[in-house]
Order: C-alpha cells, then sequence, then structure tokens
C-alpha cells in the first residue's frame, strides 16, 4: 500500500482553511478559563464545572454532527460548523451569568462537535488512492503550526496591551473572525473537487446509523484501543503544569516552553515521520506511538529524580518522545479509521472515533485531581498502564479491518 506525501495542488484552500481557523484556536485557546474569571468575575470553581458541563453536554451531539455529515456532505458541515463556533465566540463578551456561559461554551461545543465529524471526512473525499496518511499528516502538521503561531501571537499581543477585558475580547473577535474566514475558504471549494467516485458496492452500503457502527467489532477494538491511549493527552493538557511548578519548582514559562516545542516538532517533522512509516500497518504505528508516550511517563518521572541542571534535557526528551507519539497516533489513527468505515458511513464513524480525544480531555482534570495529590508519579503510572493496555487493544483490532485505501 503506497501512501506517498500528498500533491495538494487544487486542495489548497482546505489547508489553508484549516490553517486560518486553527490559528484562531491557538489565539484564545490557552485563556479560556482564564477569559471568563477576568471578563464576569465568577470564581474559578463555577466557570470550570459550567464549562465541563458544557463541554460534556454538547458530546451527545456526536451522533448527529455524523449523520449530517453523511447527509449533507462534509464541506457543508465543516462550513456549518465554523458558523456555529464563531457565533458561540461572539456570544462570549455578552456572558454576565452561569446560564449565559453554558450557552455561549456549549456553541463553541456544538461547532466542535461538527468540525471533528465534518474535516476528517472531508479529507478522506479529497485524498487519492493510498494517501490518506500523508493528507491527515499534512493537516495535523499545518494545525500545530497554527496553534504555535496564534499561542505566540496571543502572547505578544497581551504583553504589549495587558490582560484588561477589552484586550481579551479582542482576541475573542479575532476567533470568531477566523472562523467565518475557514468557512467561506472551505465553501468556496468547487463539488467537482469532492467527488468521490463512489462504486456499486459502496452505494449497497445500508444506512444503518449508529447502530451499524455500533456492531462493526473490528472498529470497536480499534475505538477502545484509542480511547485508552488518548488518556495521554492527560500529560500536557492538565499534569504537566501542575508537575513542572508544584513539584519540580520551575517557573511557569517553562510550561508554555514545553508547548511551543511540541508545536514545532510537529510543524517540521509530522510529513517526514509519516513518510517514513509509510509500509507499516496503520494499528502497529499507533502501538509504537503508545509506547513513546509510555517512555515520555517514565522521562517525566526520572526528572523529578535529577539535578535542576538536567532538569532541561530530561523535560526536552520527554517532549521529543512525546511528540513523536502525536505524529504516529494521530494521522495512523485517523487513516485507519477513513479506509476501514463504509463510504456513505464516514461521518458517522469519524465522529464517534474523534469523540475519545474530547472524553481525554474531559475526564483528565478527574484523573489527574484524584490521583496527583497522592503522588505525582501516580499520575504517570496510570496513564503508561492505561497506554499500555490501549496499544494492545489497537493491535489485536487489526483483523478486523478494512485496510485497502
Amino acid at each position: 500500500m503506497s501512501r506517498s506525501l500528498p500533491e495538494v495542488g487544487k486542495h489548497r484552500r482546505i489547508v489553508v482553511a484549516a490553517a486560518v481557523d486553527t490559528l484562531g484556536v491557538g489565539l484564545f485557546l490557552p485563556l479560556s478559563l482564564y477569559y471568563f474569571t477576568v471578563t464576569t468575575g465568577l470564581p474559578v470553581a463555577g466557570v470550570g464545572a459550567a464549562t465541563s458541563a458544557a463541554t460534556l453536554t454538547a458530546l451527545a451531539l456526536a451522533p448527529v454532527a455524523g449523520a449530517a455529515t453523511d447527509r449533507f456532505g462534509p464541506r457543508n458541515i465543516a462550513v456549518l460548523s465554523n458558523v456555529v463556533t464563531a457565533a458561540g465566540f461572539l456570544a462570549y463578551p455578552l456572558v454576565g451569568g452561569y446560564a449565559s456561559l453554558f450557552l455561549a461554551v456549549f456553541a463553541v461545543m456544538a461547532g466542535d462537535r461538527m468540525y471533528y465529524a465534518a474535516w476528517p471526512t472531508l479529507i478522506a473525499a479529497i485524498a487519492g488512492p493510498g494517501r490518506l496518511d500523508a493528507w491527515y499528516a499534512l493537516m495535523q502538521a499545518a494545525g500545530s503550526g497554527s496553534l504555535g503561531l496564534g499561542a505566540l501571537a496571543s502572547g505578544v499581543f497581551l504583553a504589549g496591551s495587558g490582560s484588561a477585558p477589552g484586550s481579551l475580547d479582542a482576541l475573542v473577535v479575532v476567533n470568531a473572525a477566523t472562523s467565518l474566514a475557514s468557512a467561506v475558504l472551505t465553501l468556496s471549494l468547487p463539488r467537482r473537487h469532492l467527488q468521490r467516485g463512489r462504486t456499486a458496492a459502496a452505494d449497497a452500503v445500508p444506512r444503518g446509523g449508529f447502530r451499524h457502527v455500533l456492531r462493526d467489532r473490528g472498529f470497536l477494538r480499534l475505538l477502545a484501543g484509542q480511547a485508552l491511549i488518548a488518556t495521554a493527552w492527560t500529560l500536557p493538557s492538565s499534569f504537566l503544569s501542575l508537575y513542572l511548578v508544584r513539584s519540580l519548582d520551575l517557573p511557569v514559562w517553562w510550561v508554555m516552553a514545553a508547548t511551543c516545542v511540541n508545536y514545532l516538532l510537529l510543524f517540521v517533522f509530522q510529513l517526514p515521520v509519516t513518510h517514513l512509516v509509510r509500509k507499516q500497518r496503520r494499528t502497529r504505528t499507533m502501538a509504537i506511538g503508545a509506547a513513546c508516550f509510555i517512555v515520555t511517563s517514565v522521562l517525566l518521572a526520572l526528572a523529578a529524580e535529577v539535578g535542576r541542571t538536567a532538569v532541561l534535557t530530561m523535560l526536552i526528551a520527554a517532549v521529543v518522545v512525546y511528540s513523536v507519539g502525536e505524529m504516529l497516533c494521530v494521522p495512523a489513527g485517523n487513516a485507519a479509521v477513513a479506509a476501514h468505515a463504509p463510504e456513505a458511513m464516514r461521518g458517522s464513524y469519524m465522529s464517534v472515533f474523534q469523540m475519545t480525544g474530547a472524553v481525554a480531555f474531559g475526564i483528565a482534570p478527574v484523573l489527574v485531581g484524584a490521583l496527583y495529590e497522592v503522588g505525582p508519579r501516580l499520575v504517570l503510572l496510570a496513564v503508561g498502564v492505561l497506554v499500555a493496555a490501549g496499544g494492545c487493544t489497537v493491535l489485536s483490532s487489526q483483523r478486523g479491518l478494512v485496510t485497502d485505501r
């Protein structure tokens, strides 16, 4: 199975649209909880609870987003996701209490669920034969570069203007504008570029909805394995800042530096790494990525045992290994689902698969909060054990998957 690097050509607008959208996310994502505490005066605990409630409630829309993607086409739902997300962000400056906070965040998260059903399906629609992995790698690289650039631009802007509510509102408006710009770019893609050349076999696949998805044992094994591997996302999202600042007594800027290194590595090396493993089975690639996350956990645990001058070396090593794990797991996982799913139901499969990341981010505060006070290493041990189980489960799914794309 050939998985050479993609020729963007006529699909350049898709890459630009995704990069523009992700740029806005990078501008605001690190400030989301902080924003509402500054602009509303609500306590951090209340803001966190309302945000989590809205995020978890929006997860229920995943089946609807998947079915809509299959019914109306990935391009249309991708555009709608951008519009809904922009509307949610434009409501942020109007938030004054918990009810309006819930509704605004829910709108953004609803757009998020549509985005993660539509965009991977859209990429599968434009990818040529044997190029799924390369296309998903390209989108991962472009997204990481935009996230990093957005975070950098946000930091420079706030350093110059301060963190007053007006400055934060300006970032929210720019974020909404990037979503709308992405919608326009996506809508401008000619329909003829999305013709997938359906086969009679593809047309014959019954639209069984999510009952069909939930009866697909090979996919469910892959899904379970990915859900376990995704617990590794708790390391950068919830654990790293606590561990570096509270346990290792390092300045908070180390957290931002580690995040920027991660984005930079993904941007520069994602395509070469995907090309390097192009002949491997996708499930095996994901398992190797899981092994990288286990090594990351070990390196972070060892960082508490070395002198202060050696901590930086240990941290950089952990970030590098973690980044390689991401480069291996993310494109291979998306490509495995896109290749396996019946074409008529690809949106439904993708929406379910993409929920694993959302659930991982949802449980991260709970997992870290429950285990960290007992001991930071307990968090690392839990992540390592769960990721190892996920890698084994993913490998066991190989025999039940379709791999001809």
